[in-house]
């Protein structure tokens, strides 16, 4: 048994998805983003974590790993063209298989404006810890 590796599967995560959109933040999104950049990515962790191995420590652990994607409005207006673009090509890495985990079963939902001048669209896929 070994202990959860949070920082690993962010990381996976994370390096998974750099060559779509390469400013990925992890766990949640900085409230102040600079003019100079229009889209940006946050992967975390945000619910449950199934432990599916008896005694202490973690074993195989099952949840779900949350993709936000965010692209900033156009006079006011969203982006749905970019957006499309960056959800299919995050969907065409699926499943992802390493020595850490599976991830798979990718649902989007489009989470409409952000407050702060984004659009946001969210991925949620399914993990498996190996």
């Amino acid at each position: 048994m070994s202990d959860f590796k949070l920082k690993d599967i962010l990381v996976v995560m994370r390096d998974s998805f750099k060559d779509v959109i390469p400013t990925i933040y992890t766990s949640e999104r900085p409230k102040v983003i600079g003019e100079n950049l229009n889209e940006f990515m946050v992967v975390s962790l945000p619910v449950m974590l199934y432990n599916k191995t008896y005694g202490t420590g973690y074993g195989v652990t099952s949840s779900y790993a949350r993709i936000e994607i965010f692209v900033r409005d156009v006079n006011g207006l969203e982006q749905v063209a970019k957006l499309d673009n960056y959800i299919q090509r995050i969907i065409d890495k699926f499943p992802i298989n390493n020595d850490l985990l599976i991830m798979s079963r990718p649902r989007v939902v489009l989470s409409g404006a952000d407050g702060y001048g984004f659009h946001v669209a969210t991925i949620q896929a399914s993990f498996l810890t190996k």
